[in-house]
């Protein structure tokens, strides 16, 4: 994913490939901090989702950045972005939420979301005019470090040899999400970056062949009013057709707890479960919603073949997984309270 830069010649491991100043760079805030002054300024994002508050929250300096630079800057940002990456993802429908119907604003968060570099340790974050447009690899042959003082000027070295001719590329995770398996190396870009990798390294590892499900390619409506539902491709299942395992290892906001399961719809050891969760109901699928926590902080997907729901709550707050041991029929709705 990218525009495809090449190698012109031979490099060799710690060459300098590339050097650029910003061209636009902003400082993180703290995210409660950024929170307080979202909430006060934009209170209809509480109806947009988690994820778009998160958009919101993480790269609001970044759109404050963008509207107060020159109008030739804020050209080369826009052009980094065509549109938000893929149009169906969870991550573009939070943009363009945040952008609330300005094209403008929404290319340039997308070039902040999917196009940045962070500059550590000072809490700067930069797109770049060339550097940003590097293709990504989850078998990068780039570093990206930064090198003197705020705005700093960003510096690209080849991590190995890399031949003439070779594509030249950076990784959009973190050194230990690369030591993840393919399937979930693709979740975490699909999540955080809006699209299915095919680098060679993906390729070559093959897995399960993991693809979003219909219900994570839509938007996930997060109103705070009860009993907002979902339309879903399963119907109301009988409680002795449902499994609950939880918390998930594979969610971010995963905590410590062992499975749990449940015999004629009560729920066996509670105590290993998220605190939010306090019970289920087969008609519908419901999630009952308990210890402070608003409906709105619940997020859920379902999968095309109906046979999973997994549940994330606010941070630290842990995941859910309901497995249905048998395929359910097409139709029905999926609600929360």
């Amino acid at each position: 994913v990218g525009r495809r830069l090449v190698a012109a010649r031979l490099l060799r491991a710690g060459d300098v490939v590339h050097s650029e100043e910003p061209l636009l760079a902003w400082r993180r805030q703290p995210a409660e901090t950024a929170a307080q002054q979202l909430l006060c300024e934009r209170p209809d994002l509480l109806s947009a989702g988690r994820l778009a508050m998160a958009v919101a929250a993480q790269k609001g300096p970044a759109l404050a950045a963008f509207r107060a630079a020159p109008r030739d800057v804020q050209e080369k940002v826009i052009g980094l972005q065509s549109s938000c990456a893929c149009s169906t993802a969870p991550l573009a429908a939070a943009v363009a939420a945040v952008a609330a119907g300005k094209e403008r604003d929404a290319r340039a968060l997308g070039a902040a979301v999917l196009n940045s570099f962070d500059f550590e340790p000072d809490s700067h974050e930069a797109v770049f005019a060339v550097a940003s447009q590097l293709e990504h690899s989850c078998a990068p042959n780039l570093t990206f470090e930064a090198s003197g003082h705020a705005p700093r000027l960003g510096l690209w070295r080849a991590s190995r040899s890399i031949a003439l001719g070779e594509a030249l590329s950076v990784t959009y995770l973190q050194r230990k999400e690369l030591r993840r398996l393919v399937d979930r190396r693709r979740r975490l870009l699909y999540e955080k970056q809006g699209f299915i990798c095919q680098c060679g390294r993906c390729l070559a590892e093959g897995g399960d062949g993991w693809r979003p499900t219909g219900a994570e390619e839509g938007t996930m409506r997060g109103a705070t009013a009860r009993s907002t539902t979902w339309e879903a491709s399963a119907v109301p299942a009988q409680p002795n057709d449902l499994r609950l395992t939880g918390p998930l290892p594979t969610c971010s906001h995963s905590t410590a707890g062992a499975a749990a399961s449940t015999d004629g719809g009560s729920m066996a050891s509670v105590s290993t479960l998220p605190p939010w969760v306090a019970e289920w109901q087969a008609d519908p699928v419901k999630v009952v919603v308990r210890d402070g926590v608003d409906a709105a902080a619940i997020s859920a997907w379902l999968s095309d073949d109906g046979r999973s729901l997994r549940l994330a709550g606010p941070p630290g707050g842990g995941c859910l997984h309901i497995e249905m041991p048998r395929p359910l029929p097409v139709g029905a709705r999926l609600a929360r309270s």
